[in-house]
Parts: C-alpha cells; structure tokens; sequence
C-alpha cells in the first residue's frame, strides 16, 4: 500500500492512499463472510451460500460492506505510518469499489499538533505564606461556640427578632390549593440568619407565641420547579420561642472540646485557619503554573476544535477557548510521559462528588454520563486535573 501526506498545514493533512489489488480482493472475501453469516437466500443455510448466490442477492450489500473494511483496515495504518493522532472524524473521498484493480481514495483530517516538551519539573512560582489573623481564628472559635449553643425558652411575651429561634406551624396553598412541601408543624427557623424565604420572614417579624399570621409571599424565579414564580398564602402560627446561648469561651469551654486549655483550641484552630489557606494556594499556583505553560508552547491548534467549541461553549471568547485547547494538548503530552491515569476509584469519587452537589443518587449520575458517552470527557478531565496537580507538587515556590 502506498500512501501520500499531503500537509496542508501542522494540523491538517491531506493523505492519497494507493491500496493494492490483492488488499481489494482480501476486502470482497471478508465482506462476502460478514454479508453471508447474516443473509437469508431460499436453498442455501446461513454462512454456506456461494458467492455468486450473495452477489445476486446482497450485491449492493456486498460491495459497501467491502468499501467499509478496505478503509478502515487501511485508514488505521497509514495514520499508524505517519504517526497521526486524529482530532475530529476525517473527510473521506471514496469511488465506488471494483474487484480485479488497485483502488484509490483520499481522507483529509485534522490531527493533534506536534510539539516538544520543554521542563516541566520544578516550574518557578511565586510563593505565598499562609497565616491566619486574629479575625478568622475569632470567627472560628465563634463557630464551635455556635455549634455547642444551647436554646433557652424566651421570656414571656416577647417577640420573634433577630436572634432569637422559632418553633413554627405553618400551612401553604396556591390559589386556594394545599402544595407539597408547603405545610409543617415544628419547623425550626432561627430568625435573620437569611436561611429562609425573606419575604416570609419579613411578614413574621416581632410575632409572639401562640400568636397567628396569615401572610402572602411570591416564590423566586429559581425556586423549586412546581413552586416557581407562584403566589402561596401561608397561615403562620408561632408555637415556641427560645434564645440562643453560646457557652463562654474558657478553658472549660476548650475541655468539653477534649483539648487541654483554651489556647490550644486557639492553636488548632489557627492551623486549620492556615491549611484552608494552602488549599485555596494550590488552586493559585496551578492558575500560574497555567500561565508559564500557554508563554512556553507556540503551536498551531486545529481550527475545527476551536470551531466546535465557538458553537457548544458561546458565552467563551475565542481567545479564552484557543488556550484552553492549547492547554489541555500541553498537559495531554504530560499526562502521557508520566504516566498519569484514571483509575476506577478516581471515577467513584467523582461520581460521589457530582450527587452531592446536585443532590442525586449515585447511580443516576451515572447512567446519565454512559447514555450519553460523557465518560471519555470526564476521564480527560481528571486526567488533565491529577496532571496539574503533579505540576503543582513539583514546582519551586519561591
């Protein structure tokens, strides 16, 4: 077989494929197999139909399914021969197939551009300290005093306010209609936290115990689905009022805790202060490691990409869609001389990760990304993740 590259450009190529006369006739004998395991002619079983009986029956058949395996038998290894990694399904140029001659046909594609890899280890970034002011270590200590709060019944006759924790019954309907979801007995609110519909908070405010509201409130636009946008009137009974009270902070306070002392609750909390900091760093140092990595490589990236993306991705600029591209190619050819790979683990985990941030089973998310072959993409993704993550455990901060 021979073959002629044409490059058009570093991404696009253009290859004339001259395929022998007896790789032709070894294309008719293996469709005759495929066409005739699965052909039904009067007289003959399956599979032991003669050709010339396959051919009058299953012609037409015959011949597309030899075009099929001559090129993809072939396609496959003059992409192997010239060392060509397609990027988008490539544009085949084919005749009509004839026994007894050589046959041609061209393909032209899009391929994965070629580059070297420059050092990559120990990239130089700037190195950023982690501390913790005395604000954030008094934030978190105001969290666990939050934590181990106790409520107290109000005094009698007072009124619902900020700080103070409700004990609620309350009935929805819309347009006179009970809805789901909308009616609760003992529901627990702790006024002015903003963890509850404004509009109904602001209607119960300065209610007392015992005391009984009717009150209207119109539902966000981004609400759940049923209730979106809808007006519900709610009947609004307070049942119970309590204050809440924070333990002092002491060394008694660090003891119920299991530390030995206020001060070394004060110490870990500044560590668990400075290790969030480092987290949210590495997210930084992979930002600029990114950048040192898009000034370091100058390469042709192949326009059908950049052109598929424009129509999936069009609130992206072109230039923001160019690097991104760019950047995963760089960290692909990372990724491959080190080795780096998706383990089952690494899938589970993510899987775990997307169910609890849009609140579904496991197994949902899941099925949804294998029927709709969105594994590949996820598996590029960490891949190009774990790569950058390497970069980052290696670079020399400085």
């Amino acid at each position: 077989m021979k073959s002629n590259l044409e490059n058009i450009s570093d991404t696009k190529k253009k290859i004339k494929l001259t395929v022998p006369v007896h790789i032709v006739e070894e294309s008719y004998k293996d469709a005759f197999k495929t066409v005739g395991k699965k052909a039904n002619v009067p007289g003959f079983r399956k599979g032991k139909i003669p050709e010339h009986m396959l051919s009058k029956f299953y012609g037409s058949d015959i011949e597309m399914e030899s075009l099929n395996i001559l090129v993809q038998n072939t396609y496959s290894k003059v992409l192997e021969e010239h060392k060509l990694v397609p990027v988008l399904k490539p544009k085949f140029d084919v005749k009509p197939l004839s026994r007894g001659t050589d046959y041609e046909y061209t393909v032209e594609l899009e391929v994965k551009p070629q580059f070297e890899l420059k050092e990559y280890i120990g990239l130089k970034v700037a190195k950023k300290e982690a501390k913790a002011t005395e604000e954030e270590i008094n934030q978190e200590l105001a969290k666990l005093q939050e934590q181990k709060a106790e409520l107290k019944p109000a005094p009698e006759g007072s009124e619902l306010k900020d700080g103070f924790v409700a004990s609620l019954d309350f009935a929805g309907t819309i347009d006179g209609v009970a809805f789901e979801g909308g009616t609760t007995k003992g529901f627990i609110l702790e006024y002015g936290k903003g963890r509850f519909l404004k509009e109904f908070e602001d209607q119960i405010l300065g209610q007392k115990v015992g005391e009984e509201r009717t009150i209207q409130v119109t539902f966000p636009e981004n609400y759940a689905a049923d209730v979106a946008g809808k007006k519900a009137q709610f009947v609004v009974k307070v049942e119970a009022l309590y204050t809440k009270e924070s333990p002092k902070l002491d060394d008694e306070f660090a003891k119920d805790l299991g530390k030995e002392n206020l001060a070394q609750l004060k110490t870990e909390a500044e560590e668990q202060i400075k290790a969030r900091h480092e987290r949210s760093f590495k997210r930084d140092y992979a930002d600029a490691i990114t950048e040192l990595l898009l000034k370091d490589y100058d390469f042709e990236i192949p326009e059908g990409l950049i052109e598929e993306d424009k129509k999936n991705q069009k609130d992206r600029s072109e230039d923001d869609i160019k690097k991104s591209i760019k950047l995963q190619f760089i960290l692909e050819s990372i990724a491959e001389k080190e080795a780096i790979k998706v383990n089952p683990q690494d899938l589970d985990m993510r899987f775990r990760q997307m169910a609890m941030i849009y609140r579904q089973p496991v197994d949902a998310i899941k099925q949804y990304y294998h029927q709709n072959n969105m594994i590949p993409g996820m598996v590029a993704q960490i891949v190009m993740e774990k790569t950058l993550d390497l970069l980052v455990d290696k670079a020399t901060l400085q």
